[in-house]
């Protein structure tokens, strides 16, 4: 009755997290780290309040506040996963690049810049990353020098959020150095 009346429409959408975990799903044992692969659905606004349109994982995994919301994707048990202890999150690309109006949205119409990234348990993602910044700021280095926690690296059709914190090392692909 009334409570529905005043429900906030959310999009469900199905994540693999890369997880630093102390469980015993454990993947891998790299230097005392030892990592999860868990699949977790997560819910999407269908407004945000900074700009127009849907909300997006970056929007949900940037937004302030430590945990984050989930559903098990086995089992439908909430839980609440801690921020930092989240290393990347795999998504469709479309849950951070919607199409609109038939379009791709800005952030991939523009263009990006490859790169490889090792992350603490030694994982390697790969992709390209949409660096939107201002003239004279629009180096990869100024990019992940922001303050957001999280940023989208798109491969295909795929996007993979990755917690800044757990980048270990950067390497740019297919670009030539400067001279």
């Amino acid at each position: 009755g009334v409570a529905a009346e005043y429900r906030i429409p959310k999009r469900e959408i199905l994540v693999e997290v890369l997880l630093l975990s102390p469980s015993k799903k454990v993947v891998h044992n790299l230097t005392g780290r030892r990592v999860e692969k868990a699949s977790f659905w997560l819910f999407l606004s269908e407004r945000v309040a900074t700009r127009e349109g849907a909300e997006r994982l970056s929007d949900l995994l940037n937004n302030p506040g430590e945990f984050l919301p989930a559903m098990e994707s086995s089992g439908g048990g909430v839980v609440l996963l801690n921020k930092d202890a989240v290393m990347a999150l795999t998504a469709p690309a479309d849950a951070e690049f919607p199409v609109e109006d038939g379009q791709t949205s800005h952030a991939t119409r523009t263009g990006g810049v490859g790169a490889e990234l090792t992350l603490l348990d030694g994982t390697v993602v790969r992709g390209e990353v949409a660096v939107v910044m201002p003239e004279g700021k629009r180096g990869l280095v100024d990019f992940l020098n922001l303050p957001q926690r999280y940023f989208a690296l798109r491969e295909g059709g795929n996007v993979q959020l990755v917690n800044k914190r757990c980048i270990v090392r950067v390497t740019l692909i297919g670009t030539e150095p400067e001279k």
